[in-house]
C-alpha cells in the first residue's frame, strides 16, 4: 500500500513520512536518527556507506575506511582544489607513526623539506666541530699561499681549536 503521509510504528521505533515529503526515522526512542528531505539527509550517530561517497563537506571527528585505503580528493568540475588540515587542539597533525610520501620540493619558505631535497642541498657541506676559543682582535699578519703559516701566541687556557 501507498501512503501519501503518516508513520509506521512499533513502539521504540518508527517511520515518517510527512506532507512537504520529508522522511523520519527513529530507532529505539531516540528521535530523527535519519532524516531525509529536499535538503539532502542528516544522520545522528554512526554512519556507514557501501560504495564512494561524495559529498559537500564533512563535519565531523573521524572519518575512517574500514575497508582498503581512505582517499581524500577535492575536484569540482574537474578542476583539483587543495585538501586542508586544519589541526585544533594542540595543532598537530598526527600521523599515527607512518609516512607522509610523493611530497613534491619546496619552493616556498614554510613548504616542506624532503630526504631527497635536504641530502641534495647539502653536497659538499664541510661540519666544522665548534671552537674552543676566538678572538676579536685584528691579527697583524698576513698569509701568502705557501708561505709562513700564521702563529698565534697567547691562548691561556688548554684548548684546540681556534676561531681567527
Amino acid at each position: 500500500n501507498f501512503i501519501n503521509s503518516g508513520s509506521f510504528a512499533n513502539g521504540t521505533s518508527n517511520i515518517r513520512i510527512a506532507q512537504n515529503g520529508n522522511v523520519t526515522i527513529s530507532s529505539n526512542n531516540t528521535s530523527n536518527v535519519l532524516t531525509i528531505s529536499n535538503l539532502g539527509s542528516n544522520v545522528i550517530g554512526y554512519m556507514q556507506a557501501n560504495g564512494i561517497i561524495s559529498a559537500g563537506g564533512f563535519v565531523g571527528s573521524n572519518l575512517v575506511a574500514n575497508v582498503g585505503i581512505l582517499s581524500l580528493s577535492a575536484k569540482q568540475g574537474g578542476t583539483a582544489y587543495n585538501i586542508n588540515l586544519l589541526a585544533g587542539g594542540a595543532g598537530n597533525i598526527d600521523v599515527g607513526d607512518t609516512y607522509i610520501t610523493s611530497v613534491k620540493s619546496p619552493i616556498n619558505s614554510q613548504d616542506v623539506a624532503t630526504k631527497e631535497y635536504v641530502d641534495n642541498i647539502s653536497q659538499g657541506l664541510l661540519i666544522h666541530p665548534p671552537a674552543d676559543v676566538l678572538t676579536t682582535n685584528n691579527l697583524t699578519a698576513s698569509y701568502l699561499n705557501g708561505g709562513t703559516p700564521l702563529t698565534v701566541d697567547s691562548i691561556t687556557e688548554n684548548k684546540i681549536k681556534v676561531l681567527l
